[in-house]
């Protein structure tokens, strides 16, 4: 059983195929082909929210591939979660108060 609201999970489906993924003890939300801005490159790419404290920030998005977007993140981090490779970019200002969909939104706008 997951730690997650049924309901915040089922809010982030439009955005991509949903799964709750263990690693570590820890829960994140896997969102498949989750699209991104417009104006990015590639225009869809498995995330993975990571929705508690790590790294030192207060929530993560991980990314299956580096995106290019109109904004220039800084792509430094690079994981190994539920065996796969993530990437991340330096990105704290998304608390981890926020119901999950807002969260991943609110991490992508670092991209554009």
């Amino acid at each position: 059983m997951s730690a997650f609201a049924q309901e915040q999970l089922d809010a982030l489906k439009p955005l991509g195929a949903v799964s709750v993924l263990t690693d570590g003890g820890k829960e994140y939300v896997l969102v498949q082909q989750c699209a991104m801005p417009p104006g990015c490159a590639p225009a869809r790419v498995d995330v993975l929210l990571c929705p508690h404290s790590r790294d030192g920030y207060p929530s993560r998005l991980f990314f299956a591939e580096k995106v290019n977007g109109r904004g220039a993140p800084n792509w430094h981090v690079q994981a190994r979660i539920a065996d796969r490779n993530w990437h991340a970019y330096s990105y704290k200002d998304v608390p981890a108060s926020l119901p999950l969909v807002q969260m991943l939104m609110n991490h992508l706008r670092g991209l554009g």
